[in-house]
């Protein structure tokens, strides 16, 4: 196959450009956070508008756990189950 050892090559060239990485060069710096009395609501609205999958949770300055896009939708299954008994015949 003609340029498959280029193609090897390169992979192997941009793969070391990243394991030569360091999280520091890559992380968001100052993250948007919420806090963790904040409603539900707050933060699927923060998570919605700002396009995030992950939101720290943070509290007097430290990180105390990270919501999910999955943490979100597994309360908001909880509560329509708890409000729609025909839900409740559907299961994950």
């Amino acid at each position: 196959m003609e340029g498959s050892v280029e193609t090897v090559e390169g992979y192997a060239s941009a793969a070391k450009k990243i394991i030569a990485k360091k999280v520091g060069d890559l992380m968001t710096e100052n993250p948007i956070t919420i806090g963790p009395n904040a409603s539900m609501r707050e933060a699927a609205a923060l998570m919605t508008a700002n396009k995030l999958h992950r939101l720290p949770v943070v509290a007097d300055g430290k990180l105390i756990g990270i919501l999910s896009t999955s943490d979100v939708m597994k309360d908001v299954l909880t509560s329509v189950r708890r409000l729609l008994p025909e839900a409740k015949e559907v299961s994950p």
